[in-house]
């Protein structure tokens, strides 16, 4: 076996799925609208910067707005 042809093993990190990396900042990840008896309500998925994706949290279009002012909402 030849020196050269040697290379390094991969390891588990290397096939982990983009999903379960961190966020690198916050980030809305989905928008879904509800509709009730006082009108139709648009909700954001808000993941935040340091988590998982996972970890994020559906809230009030309104209420992002107020606490998540860098946050571009259309």
């Amino acid at each position: 076996m030849d020196i050269e042809e040697v290379g390094t093993v991969p390891t588990v990190d290397d096939f982990a799925p983009e999903y379960l990396d961190e966020l690198p900042k916050d980030i809305i990840l989905d928008r879904r609208t509800r509709t009730s008896r006082w009108g139709d309500v648009e909700y954001l998925r808000v993941g935040f910067k340091g988590m998982h994706p996972s970890k994020a949290k559906w809230l009030e279009k309104e209420r992002v707005r107020e606490k998540f002012p860098h946050l571009l909402i259309d």
